[in-house]
């Protein structure tokens, strides 16, 4: 009964030191609230967070993104077709 004990004891220890260690890839940034409300924000690396009180809420890319708008066609003020593409760049 005692070593059943202590294998349970073992494995909450072994799983609660899992939980705080947070490794955040190239990239990435995690937005860490504590209870509830916003805490931190974890570059990459690694971190250690209080488990069970602290928990990453978002994994946001930092990575350059690309929104391609499809192309407009307009008439200017002295009724000259022309065709507006844009691309917008974006990096949170």
């Amino acid at each position: 009964m005692k070593i059943l004990f202590i294998i349970f004891i073992l494995f909450l220890l072994i799983t609660t030191i899992i939980a705080s260690i947070k490794i955040v890839n190239t990239g990435y940034v995690y937005v860490v609230e504590r209870l509830g409300k916003y805490h931190r924000t974890l570059e990459p690396g690694w971190h250690i967070i209080i488990p069970y009180v602290d928990f990453v809420r978002q994994r946001i890319s930092t990575k350059q993104q690309i929104l391609d708008i499809e192309p407009q066609s307009v008439i200017t003020k002295d009724n000259v077709n022309i065709s507006i593409d844009n691309v917008i760049f974006i990096r949170y």
